[in-house]
């Protein structure tokens, strides 16, 4: 259908921007680590693994999403694997105090490319949940500052559903529109 044919290029969009950012933050890292010298080779080995995983995943995502065998289930995997990945280099990074947290932001941001009202939610209530494990096993934040950061999120994933579901009925009376002028 043509919302599993939009659903499809959403996600391979969101799998070239996934390799992108995977790209630029780690030459950030390396930076830090090497031009700054900032870190320890343990906690390099580490970010560098999981970063390593990361993009062969999300390349072997994207290349599903574009020529191979494609099911809309693959988004939710992929925003699955996304806040866990994310999650694991936050919990060896600086936890909740890393400025990597707002990435939390942008895998629910890119969960709304996916013609799916249904998957903002999904990525705000798995990022609320690695947030919330990072909070609870690091950093002391003031509860107020969480709760800040978890309904952000939430309200972030119910705001990037409903945008999808009003062009979802924009596009549908565009449709209906144009088969009515057209007689059919």
């Amino acid at each position: 259908t043509e919302e599993r044919a939009e659903a499809r290029h959403g996600e391979a969009t969101v799998g070239f921007i996934r390799l992108v950012a995977l790209a630029v933050l780690y030459v950030n890292h390396l930076n830090t680590y090497f031009g700054l010298g900032i870190g320890y080779p343990a906690y390099h080995r580490q970010i560098t693994a999981m970063v390593g995983v990361w993009a062969i995943l999300g390349a072997i995502g994207w290349r599903m999403a574009r020529r191979g065998p494609y099911h809309p289930f693959q988004a939710y995997v992929t925003t699955a694997l996304d806040a866990a990945l994310l999650t694991a280099i936050l919990g060896v990074s600086d936890g909740i105090q890393s400025p990597l947290i707002v990435v939390y932001y942008l895998v629910i941001a890119t969960a709304g490319f996916r013609y799916s009202r249904i998957l903002p939610l999904w990525a705000a209530g798995l990022c609320v949940a690695g947030y919330t494990v990072l909070t609870l096993s690091g950093t002391p934040e003031p509860l107020y500052a969480r709760f800040i950061k978890t309904i952000s999120m939430g309200l972030m994933g119910l705001m990037a559903g409903t945008i999808v579901g009003r062009f979802q009925k924009l596009v549908g009376r565009a449709v209906t529109a144009a088969l009515s002028i057209s007689g059919f």
